[in-house]
């Protein structure tokens, strides 16, 4: 099979709901959340390479990047599977965001929100408490962290821009932000970790 298909070749690329112009929405969110995915690679790749402590790399980076990365992946098939509707039956037609297949809806990943959420904790009762900004500096590692954190908002915005065609976010659709919201607030945890366990020196604005 060859990896390049020429159906592209006009502006269109195919979904799990049919074609669509690659200056979509729905194209934008998916390209956010695979920038987001590579930019998790290279952090994932560098803290191979850094020396940390074993136990800080596998508890916070090793196995929960991988799983973010797969989860990613499913975050992406859902938003694939999206497309926006309109119920021409109401008086007053109202845009719904349907989906292709319940079985593509993102409902079990691997690093859910709530153990995020405990880890996150974890990682701020390990590093001085925040009274101010800080800049995104302190290590490569940190650095990276920080760059995937900031591709994370921005895949963030891109599903609520393509949501925000219907008018509401559906509860199965919810999970989207939600897992995102958190996982930004994570890799600024990580970020401040990273420095702290490198002794890098944390520089307030």
């Amino acid at each position: 099979m060859k990896l390049y298909t020429r159906t592209g070749d006009h502006g269109s690329t195919g979904t799990l709901t049919g074609r669509v112009s690659k200056d979509s929405l729905q194209v934008a969110a998916l390209g956010a959340l695979d920038t987001l995915h590579a930019h998790l690679a290279v952090v994932f790749e560098e803290s191979y390479r850094t020396q940390l402590n074993s136990v800080i790399l596998d508890t916070y980076l090793k196995v929960i990047l991988a799983d973010v990365m797969h989860d990613l992946l499913e975050l992406g098939t859902h938003v694939s599977a999206l497309a926006p509707a309109t119920e021409w039956w109401c008086v007053f037609p109202t845009a719904i965001m349907s989906v292709k297949n319940e079985k593509y809806v993102f409902k079990n990943p691997r690093f859910g929100v709530e153990e995020m959420e405990a880890r996150i904790d974890a990682m701020c009762s390990s590093t001085p408490e925040l009274t101010s900004f800080i800049l995104h500096t302190g290590s490569i590692l940190t650095a990276y962290v920080h760059v995937a954190r900031t591709s994370c908002r921005a895949a963030e915005a891109a599903i609520v821009a393509f949501l925000a065609q219907a008018s509401g976010v559906e509860v199965r659709d919810q999970i989207l932000l939600r897992y995102l919201n958190r996982l930004s607030d994570y890799l600024f945890a990580l970020a401040r970790l990273c420095t702290h366990v490198q002794e890098g020196q944390e520089t307030v604005h």
